[in-house]
């Protein structure tokens, strides 16, 4: 099933307005809608927005693999993708109790554009190869390889290669993109959140 067939059947179940999940996720109706209709395809970033507002796990939506331990070995990672996004994903951390951040290595296909997000937590880039541009508050920051970036994801933020070939690079940030758990119920999450 699309990504986006997904995420209308759990928001109807909630008998939630697209509006009503733009307000939970700072994205935009228009887009929300285009993804419901498998006519845009969410960031990881923003799918992780998304679960939390639903009250789902991220791996209902996209199937990553599981943190094996503490040391992750190059010959061993696995690829994965957002359905629909030609973004390509390997998992760099691992996952135990009471941890702070995630790690991604990114690889960005040329001409590629997020949409622009703005949640919690702190986000750490380090370009290996080619070039990105980052928007923070709309000011463009060109990077490079061996170029960082270093930004409070609460400043609305948004990059894409501008460029006529992939980038690869090290994400890391404090949003958990591997939760297992379901975030529990919706009114729960929104009290959490208020608080």
């Amino acid at each position: 099933m699309l990504v986006g067939r997904k995420i209308r059947e759990r928001r109807k179940e909630l008998k939630l307005t697209l509006q009503e999940l733009a307000g939970r996720t700072t994205l935009s109706v228009g887009f929300l809608s285009q993804v419901e209709r498998n006519q845009a395809t969410p960031s990881l970033s923003s799918v992780i927005n998304i679960t939390q507002a639903l009250g789902l796990s991220v791996n209902d939506l996209v199937r990553a693999p599981a943190g094996a331990g503490n040391v992750t070995r190059a010959s061993e990672r696995e690829d994965f993708h957002v359905a629909g996004l030609d973004v390509t994903y390997a998992r760099l951390s691992a996952s135990f109790e009471d941890h702070r951040f995630n790690a991604v290595e990114v690889i960005l296909p040329a001409g590629y554009e997020a949409e622009s997000l703005i949640h919690d937590g702190e986000e750490f880039i380090y370009v290996l190869e080619g070039e990105i541009s980052m928007s923070l508050d709309g000011v463009e920051h060109h990077l490079g390889p061996g170029d960082t970036l270093h930004f409070p994801s609460s400043i609305r933020h948004r990059w894409h290669n501008p460029t006529g070939r992939q980038a690869r690079l090290i994400w890391a940030g404090s949003l958990d993109l591997f939760a297992t758990h379901k975030t529990g119920r919706l009114e729960d999450m929104i009290i959490k959140k208020a608080s």
